[in-house]
């Protein structure tokens, strides 16, 4: 098919969108298989871009209760595109069309999309030291799921370094409980979380060396940075994006 009559064919469509959607599928499909007639002015991705667009707004249009968005004809759309960079746009383009248009469910999904877009992105950039903290940021925050598991990691961490040493040498803290529990572990579990809380009690972490100043400003640092201010913004988005 020639693909000049095809963008031909869509300009002399004024309201039928859900031709026009399926002309630029089409379209797509064609430069898939022959990249050569894929152009800066009409690249694969301004075509994607083009139809995401209008297949939404026809489906929008239609309003009939069997036609729904098929969130698996979207997905291919984006992935025929190889550049990863573009499939991420992509998908972000589309949640954010599929929210503006109400599609609740549908818009779900394609979070999950953009989200593992992203990570394909991430793990495709060159080797850098940021790129790890970024991808490790990322998963973190994935969904409800993954921030929880996040802090209940971090808290484990946290629990785990300020158990006593086993030799009295090693020790690089000195920790002093408030009795709640009979329960050695118990009860550090409980010091921990009342510390974390701000709950006014005798628990106290001393220490004499500087690598333990060190460990300590940094874990607080990282509580409140990364847990208080970052997990909690990403806690909201999801929450208001639900």
């Amino acid at each position: 098919m020639n693909i000049e009559n095809l963008y031909k064919k869509i300009d002399t469509i004024d309201s039928n969108n859900h031709l026009k959607a399926g002309l630029y599928f089409s379209i797509i499909q064609i430069k898939k298989d022959n990249p050569s007639l894929s152009s800066d002015v009409n690249s694969i991705y301004l075509d994607a871009k083009r139809f995401i667009s209008i297949y939404i707004q026809s489906i929008d249009e239609r309003d009939l209760g069997y036609d729904i968005i098929d969130i698996n004809k979207l997905k291919k759309c984006i992935n025929i595109c190889g550049n990863k960079h573009e499939q991420f746009l992509l998908s972000q383009n589309s949640y954010r069309i599929l929210k503006a248009k109400g599609f609740e469910e549908e818009s779900k999904q394609m979070k999950k999309i953009v989200n593992s877009k992203k990570t394909e992105l991430l793990y495709e950039r060159p080797y850098y030291l940021g790129k790890y903290i970024r991808i490790l940021f990322h998963l973190s925050t994935y969904n409800l799921f993954s921030i929880i598991s996040t802090i209940f990691i971090l808290f484990l961490i946290s629990l785990i370094v300020l158990l006593p040493a086993p030799y009295k040498s090693w020790e690089i803290y000195n920790v002093t409980y408030h009795s709640y529990s009979d329960s050695f572990l118990a009860n550090h579990i409980i010091n921990l979380l009342s510390n974390i809380f701000g709950i006014k009690n005798s628990f106290n972490i001393e220490t004499n060396s500087i690598f333990g100043i060190l460990s300590i400003i940094a874990i607080k640092l990282f509580y409140i940075v990364f847990i208080v201010n970052y997990l909690y913004k990403k806690v909201i988005d999801i929450l208001n994006n639900n």
